[in-house]
């Protein structure tokens, strides 16, 4: 794949998800939803972590993580271990509504991408979107718990160079 297609690639499917967020909650700002996604996996985090992982600037990180404190849908504290971090969780009640809303959203983006598609071409392609998703995830978690480690590694290195 060449790296033009893989970011016409990127943008589809980002398009696509901001297209379901639009129709299911318009009120919803998308980093908010992608900071909710990722912490409900990995709660509590740092900003910094969310940053990492999101790949947004920490900056976007700080302002959606308040919007989100404002309207109820995360909670901070000061780190136990280094008083000088944030750390950043979603209540419980919180966690439960926000499954249930992923559930019922993360399939018509796609289907709405792929429609006209034979079933088991569509089956195929959602499965392989999955895989690499959990892939990248994995990848994540190996390098350094908390970042995107594999991916700013492959970034920041170059074929020939140690």
């Amino acid at each position: 794949m060449k790296v033009g297609d893989l970011i016409w690639l990127g943008q589809r499917l980002a398009d696509a998800g901001r297209s379901e967020v639009r129709a299911h909650a318009p009120e919803i700002p998308t980093a908010e939803l992608i900071l909710m996604g990722d912490l409900l996996s990995n709660s509590p985090s740092t900003i910094t972590s969310l940053a990492e992982r999101s790949g947004y600037a920490q900056s976007r990180v700080s302002t959606a993580v308040s919007g989100m404190v404002e309207r109820g849908w995360a909670q901070t504290r000061s780190d136990p271990a280094d008083g000088r971090r944030t750390l950043v969780f979603v209540p419980e009640d919180v966690r439960r509504e926000a499954q249930e809303f992923q559930s019922l959203s993360e399939a018509r983006a796609l289907d709405l991408l792929l429609a006209g598609l034979p079933v088991d071409r569509r089956q195929r392609i959602l499965q392989a979107l999955e895989e690499l998703l959990d892939v990248l995830r994995e990848q994540a978690q190996e390098d350094h718990p908390g970042t995107s480690g594999a991916l700013h590694r492959g970034l920041s290195s170059h074929p020939g160079q140690a």
